[in-house]
């Protein structure tokens, strides 16, 4: 026979303070990314490294090849 189990009752709380202030500063960033084009530009078309270059030749390799 089973034994019977203890019902559990747990009480999940979140910080709404902490998650709030996480929410604002997130906001805030992506304002500032918006409306400031160097930056996003910074961003978005960074340069790339010789080692992502080779990585990205390496895919394409691999799909010609299959």
């Amino acid at each position: 026979m089973s034994k019977p189990y203890e019902k559990i009752e747990t009480e999940n709380k979140m910080n709404m303070d902490l998650f709030c202030k996480g929410y604002a500063r997130a906001k805030e960033m992506m304002a500032k990314r918006l409306f400031d084009v160097d930056l996003e530009i910074k961003y978005t078309y960074r340069k790339k490294t010789e080692e992502e270059m080779k990585a990205e030749k390496e895919k394409k390799l691999e799909k010609e090849v299959i």
